[in-house]
């Protein structure tokens, strides 16, 4: 469970586990916009529900047949991290989801949810290496 004054070691960690939290919940998760500082450094960090904002009008073709059905749904799902003496601390977040969330049994197909265990990596290596 991930709630607001959290803290976290790095960016990388508070990503991972909003990531496991979406994936018990049902969602999958994005990398959202960066605030930095004048020197560049970063001062906050927003992941954000896959679903969240709008799509773009699509500038390469105007007179298309096809038009991509919309998959986001505007929504402000999201956490916000802030980074304070080199902790990442959770600053705010919002659990609400507008959209109909994925089952247990069907999370693991979600985006941010696909990755091959180590395991399997050894497999596939292996594999390729004959």
């Amino acid at each position: 469970m991930v709630y607001e004054g959290m803290v976290c070691d790095s960016e990388e960690v508070a990503f991972k586990k909003y990531n496991e939290f979406a994936r018990k919940v049902g969602f999958s998760v994005r990398k959202g916009k960066i605030y930095k500082r004048v020197d560049g450094s970063i001062m906050s960090r927003m992941f954000v529900c896959f679903k969240q904002g709008l799509q773009k009008e699509d500038q390469r073709c105007k007179n298309t047949t096809k038009v991509r059905n919309e998959s986001r749904t505007d929504w402000k799902a999201r956490m916000i991290i802030k980074n304070e003496e080199d902790e990442w601390t959770i600053f705010e977040i919002v659990y609400e989801h507008n959209h109909v969330l994925a089952t247990p049994s069907k999370a693991y197909m979600l985006r941010s949810q696909r990755k091959v265990k180590d395991v399997h990596l050894a497999e596939i290596e292996s594999l390729n290496a004959t």
